[in-house]
């Protein structure tokens, strides 16, 4: 992936106490990407596919998470919805297909069988998080109405389910980068979805 970068904040877990709720509004503690301490994380979504999401969302997206409040969920992620409807994840009004979900996983990390199981066991937990956390919270802003002008608003879901995956990928790297840094995110993925950078 080019890492020439925008990074976002993907998404922090909604259940969480006060303190970790603070550090996930804060984002990561560092700088470095998951690519950068975690070198074969696995490359899931195709490189056109996504840099074309990116060019139509990724603006939107920013000023979008750039205005989350502390405490407040995400009014939606639509460069990750974007990449979920063209992978035919995303079946609309919340809804997504955990079979296509883990079919795309799997691909990825063909012939690997260390990533193989960790990216199963990810995809697995991933779906019974957010369909919990979807059925409890339905994943909705407080406004599910534009703020600025041209503002596009997308359904959490993807963004949300996404941001886990990313992370629990991360958190079971088999060859984590030993670095002050990259301990830290850790730390931080332990409690909070971890930040993505796009090209």
């Amino acid at each position: 992936m080019n890492r020439i970068l925008i990074k976002f904040s993907i998404f922090f877990r909604l259940f969480v106490i006060s303190d970790s709720q603070r550090l996930c509004s804060d984002g990561p503690p560092t700088t470095k990407d998951a690519t950068d301490c975690c070198l074969t994380l696995p490359n899931i979504i195709d490189t056109h596919l996504n840099d074309s999401c990116i060019t139509k969302y990724s603006r939107n997206t920013q000023r979008q998470l750039q205005d989350l409040q502390p405490g407040e969920s995400p009014k939606g992620n639509c460069v990750m919805e974007c990449i979920a409807n063209q992978t035919k994840i995303y079946k609309g009004h919340g809804f997504f297909d955990a079979i296509t979900l883990k079919r795309l996983f799997m691909n990825a990390v063909s012939g690997n069988r260390e990533w193989g199981e960790i990216a199963a066991k990810a995809v697995d937990l991933c779906v019974m998080e957010t369909r919990v956390v979807y059925r409890d919270t339905k994943l909705n802003a407080p406004q599910s109405v534009p703020t600025f002008s041209g503002e596009i608003i997308c359904h959490p879901i993807s963004g949300y389910i996404f941001g886990c995956l990313q992370t629990e990928l991360f958190r079971k790297c088999p060859n984590m980068t030993e670095s002050t840094e990259c301990e830290a995110l850790q730390q931080y993925a332990n409690e909070c979805h971890i930040g993505v950078k796009y090209s």
